[in-house]
């Protein structure tokens, strides 16, 4: 087992994407690991055990002081642990040094790479994953920490990697004792800031205070460092109030551009067209991969010498991210799509592509209130508005909204109806675990695929 003896890091919350992936780094630099977590769910929990069959990793189900070893050198507090947990008061108290995962991060992988940061409301997984197979196909050794499981071969979760570093650069806080968002840690040479809404009205009271925290970043950033920001409203707010780096529009006619015709994405730089990505032919950029997304990898690949002929060449064999429109099941008469979308702009992009294919009569919408903003209501009145052409119910005073015109049941009952040619879709929308509710739907709609 690969490990460094003398070197141990403790992980609180390992389960989460982001500390799951700060897990296979450390180890993979020769740390021993240790962490603990509430509860182990897949597709991260497998992975974990997979390390451990290879690394010096022990994992430990539920939060307690007494499973961290007196000898570990550092304590990483994900940022779901909360003052009154009985082990954060216990290490409050202990005498094992603690820190932040974006601190940890920035000071022992970042430190010394050039870091591309993907930072924006939506699209950061994407994007990130994008860019990184994108690099790696073409032999560019990029380390990256992607905050899915990508479900290209040649990518893992997270990867070392030599100059370069492809992270998701979150505007979330960094844990309960340094509230600035995990990006102020990162120092990168390169940010990408793909858009820009309102979003953690947890810890955020407005779009204001959003731009307030990305301002903090670019006043880090030297004059020798890039930034890639779209061309929208609030974008163009935040770059007001001051930037002193190489600065480049996107979705700008004059620099980079791109939309939607004739079932094709039209990329442009300089107001000359340099690709015609036809739909047909790359199935994944239209399902969540969007032209938004799509862009930024061009701007990103293209600055670090990738032609466009290879950029084209790998988008067709790019098989996006877990949950990201994943289809988890299909059958002649029903398919069900697993999507991460927890905020109205990306519900709407998800439900745009599934009115392509099935009428909102043949289509059951579960959404899982996981996010803090859904759980607040904070989009109650915009989820209504979106989900109003599939007559849906909005059943706000529980965590979970089960919205369609028919109840879930009905819709899967009138695949059975004689003569039904039409194929029914499902989606399930959350951004956290919900591997119960995934395993009871899919347990409903094979009941009634059986019935058939």
């Amino acid at each position: 087992m690969l490990s460094n003896k003398s070197e141990t890091i403790h992980i609180l919350g390992i389960c989460g994407t982001f500390m799951a992936g700060i897990a296979q780094l450390a180890l993979k630099k020769g740390y021993r690991v240790t962490g603990s977590d509430s509860h182990y769910h897949d597709p991260i929990y497998s992975q974990l055990k997979g390390l451990s069959k290879t690394y010096d990793l022990t994992l430990f189900e539920g939060h307690a002081y007494k499973d961290i070893s007196p000898s570990t050198s550092m304590i990483i507090v994900g940022n779901v642990m909360t003052r009154g947990m009985q082990v954060i008061e216990d290490m409050l108290i202990g005498s094992i040094p603690y820190t932040s995962g974006p601190q940890w991060m920035g000071s022992h992988i970042l430190n010394g790479k050039k870091v591309i940061a993907i930072a924006g409301t939506h699209g950061k997984t994407t994007t990130t994953a994008l860019v990184s197979f994108i690099l790696q196909s073409c032999k560019i050794d990029c380390g990256y920490l992607i905050g899915g499981i990508p479900l290209n071969n040649n990518l893992t979760h997270a990867h070392l990697g030599t100059d370069y570093f492809v992270i998701e650069a979150d505007e979330y806080d960094s844990a309960f004792f340094d509230k600035r968002s995990k990006f102020i840690h990162y120092k990168p040479t390169t940010l990408l800031i793909n858009n820009l809404e309102f979003d953690h009205a947890d810890i955020f009271e407005s779009i204001e205070d959003i731009q307030t925290q990305f301002h903090f970043l670019i006043r880090t950033m030297s004059a020798k460092t890039n930034i890639f920001a779209r061309s929208v409203p609030f974008i163009k707010q935040l770059i007001a109030k001051g930037c002193w780096s190489n600065l480049v529009w996107l979705q700008s006619k004059q620099h980079w551009y791109a939309y939607k015709s004739n079932h094709h994405i039209i990329i442009t730089f300089k107001n000359k067209v340099i690709s015609r990505l036809s739909l047909t032919e790359y199935p994944s950029l239209e399902i969540s991969c969007n032209s938004e997304n799509v862009l930024s990898a061009y701007a990103i690949c293209t600055q670090l010498g990738v032609s466009v002929t290879d950029i084209e060449k790998y988008l067709k064999e790019f098989k996006q991210v877990t949950r990201r429109m994943q289809k988890i099941y299909e059958s002649p008469s029903i398919v069900v799509y697993e999507d991460f979308a927890h905020h109205p702009t990306s519900i709407k992009i998800s439900l745009e592509y599934l009115k392509n294919s099935f009428k909102p009569d043949d289509t059951g919408i579960v959404i899982e209130m996981g996010s803090n903003s859904m759980k607040m209501g904070t989009w109650e009145q915009k989820l209504q508005l979106l989900t109003k052409p599939y007559k849906a119910k909005l059943l706000s005073k529980t965590p979970l909204a089960v919205v369609s015109k028919k109840t879930l049941g009905a819709l899967l009952n009138s695949v059975n109806a004689q003569g039904s040619k039409k194929k029914k879709a499902i989606i399930i929308m959350s951004n956290k675990n919900i591997d119960p509710l995934r395993v009871k739907i899919l347990e409903l709609v094979k009941s009634y695929e059986r019935k058939k």
